[in-house]
């Protein structure tokens, strides 16, 4: 049989099938050429959001704990996302309210939230070195306290006349919790990056994270619109807030549950290592 790459047949082309044989005219579509196109457009579609999201040389070029704990760290951006929609939702009805929030008034807001953040951000350090030895616990509390923190801030809309003080509360609180999250899930993605590939897998979990906001946002959007109509923007923040933690933090611990990660083993195995190369002994524990 003569075959031709193209859709369209330049000139007859006689095909043999056992006995019978039949003539594709002139201009007549060849389907298992237009099949061969469609399948090349969704298989270079599949490789570009592979390379876009994706370590190359996947999933050999990361650890075996990487597929499961970003998927659940996806599903963790996407519900922490809708609650900040929400929380920001709520924050800028209460600034609405109070004209003396506008203009310089917010200038003012934001400058006193953020110092008093800042300042809170200097304490919450000494966490890190606690939370580097023993990161599941301290994630999970972290994620707890952020999302405690976005829930309080949808009560600015309910109560509007405590506006700086919710603000400056859950400001607080959502310092102490990055403080605490952060230290927590450093050594990860080094660990997970096992091709010296860590700046290529912190670029595609950035893509990852960018979809998920994408999507979390939407969420929020949606189930705000619809709910503030039925029972009020205050009410519908805060409820949205607190069902989008629950699943931020579910989803928080079971990605910390995927984690192949034991740092106060994995540092007492290189102590041992390290002495027996070098001296040869065996070091007693916590020497």
């Amino acid at each position: 049989m003569e075959i031709q790459s193209s859709r369209k047949i330049a000139r007859k082309v006689t095909e043999y099938n056992g006995k019978d044989k039949r003539t594709l005219e002139v201009g007549q579509t060849n389907p298992k050429a237009d099949r061969v196109t469609i399948g090349g457009i969704g298989e270079r579609v599949g490789e570009t959001a592979r390379d876009l999201f994706l370590p190359q040389n996947y999933p050999n070029s990361v650890s075996k704990d990487y597929t499961a704990t970003r998927a659940w760290w996806f599903a963790r951006d996407v519900f922490s996302n809708a609650v900040g929609y929400c929380s920001g939702a709520a924050i800028g009805s209460a600034l609405g309210i109070h004209p003396v929030w506008g203009g310089a008034g917010m200038a003012s807001f934001n400058m006193i939230r953020d110092r008093t953040s800042q300042t809170v951000g200097f304490a919450s350090s000494f966490l890190t070195p606690t939370a580097d030895k023993n990161p599941r616990p301290w994630i999970v509390t972290g994620e707890l306290l952020e999302s405690a923190g976005m829930t309080l801030e949808t009560a600015a809309a309910s109560y509007s006349d405590q506006l700086l003080p919710i603000a400056l509360s859950a400001s607080v609180i959502r310092v102490v919790a990055g403080a605490m999250k952060g230290a927590g899930r450093a050594n990860i993605g080094p660990r997970q990056a096992i091709s010296d590939n860590l700046g290529e897998v912190g670029a595609k979990n950035g893509n990852q994270g960018f979809v998920a906001s994408l999507l979390g946002a939407g969420i929020g959007m949606a189930a705000h619109s619809a709910l503030s109509s039925a029972i009020g923007t205050g009410p519908a923040s805060t409820l949205i807030a607190a069902v989008g933690s629950v699943g931020a933090i579910f989803s928080t611990s079971m990605m910390v549950n995927s984690l192949n990660m034991n740092p106060v083993n994995e540092t007492a195995i290189d102590r041992l290592a390290e002495s027996l190369d070098n001296n040869g002994e065996v070091v007693k524990p916590f020497s």
